[in-house]
């Protein structure tokens, strides 16, 4: 498997392959990095095999299969694969869906099975789009490589990617929360400030995004809670204690905020705020001055 993130050729040298993500409110881990790309340009690939990758299959000559397609990133997985066209499985549709090594229980069909990975990738864009208020619509024509759950073991932000031409994504893992999760911290420049930010990163290790905005936010709010109760002592020097109780105020203040936000049934706008906070937190001088603004709503 060569994830289309993987700096290789034709890809230019001098890339990022793993990163340190800082950004969780717990020290955040490591992954590779889902972000690198190559310039977009007409691609040709030809292989001794049948393979399933974001290019355009264009011819068939004994073993040799050749490739084509204008593409930011060239995206291979082989084995024991799936390659299925869905307009074979009866839908009046052009778009591909590769999948690899896809796991089909008994007496589930591989037309189920896609129409299942589909359907749980509709869902998660859909949520996706209304955390953010932006359209996605185009992704929904991108073609799916389904990976194994290898792509994202023991590693952090590796669930999904998002090419100009396809999604891929790790088995089992097509949904709103790695979605969302790789959007938010796309702009790797703004890893410190995200760190920096205790609202940033306390939320960013508790929130799950649901299709109601309501059950999110009720969600993220009893989640803090338990945090800030659970880490209270929890820590070892004058210096951490202070820092540790001007992080609690905040979070303190930010719970208030949101609960009565909650109550309000206001809950889709201040996540959409929250997140546009997360993706950008240069749109705020500091965590004050975001509650200030969510404050007024």
């Amino acid at each position: 498997m060569l994830p289309g993130w993987f700096a290789w050729y034709p890809m230019a040298g001098d890339q990022a392959i793993f990163e340190t993500y800082q950004d969780w409110g717990n020290g955040g881990g490591a992954g590779y990095n889902p972000y690198a790309r190559t310039d977009h340009s007409y691609i040709c690939l030809q292989t001794n095999q049948e393979v399933a990758t974001n290019l355009k299959k264009v011819s068939s000559t004994g073993k040799r299969t050749r490739y084509e397609g204008m593409a930011n990133a060239i995206t291979i997985v082989s084995g024991n694969l799936y390659l299925t066209d869905k307009e074979i499985l009866e839908e009046k549709s052009t778009r591909v869906v590769d999948l690899l090594s896809a796991k089909l229980e008994k007496d589930t069909t591989l037309a189920q099975y896609t129409s299942d990975i589909t359907a749980q990738m509709e869902k998660a864009i859909t949520i996706a789009e209304q955390y953010t208020g932006e359209d996605y619509s185009d992704w929904r024509d991108k073609k799916i490589l389904l990976a194994s759950e290898d792509l994202c073991r023991n590693d952090f932000n590796n669930e999904i990617a998002v090419f100009d031409d396809s999604i891929l994504i790790a088995e089992n893992r097509a949904e709103a929360y790695s979605l969302l999760t790789y959007f938010i911290l796309e702009d790797r420049s703004l890893s410190w400030q995200r760190k920096n930010s205790s609202i940033i990163s306390n939320c960013l290790l508790d929130q799950y995004f649901e299709a109601d905005p309501s059950d999110t936010l009720q969600e993220l709010i009893e989640s803090l809670e338990r945090r800030i109760e659970f880490e209270t002592g929890d820590v070892d020097c004058n210096s951490e204690v202070t820092k540790k109780e001007n992080e609690d105020l905040v979070l303190q203040d930010f719970l208030e905020v949101a609960k009565r936000c909650l109550s309000e049934k206001k809950a889709e706008t201040f996540l959409q705020r929250l997140v546009a906070y997360e993706r950008n937190p240069k749109l705020y001088e500091s965590d004050e001055a975001f509650l200030r603004t969510i404050s007024e709503m």
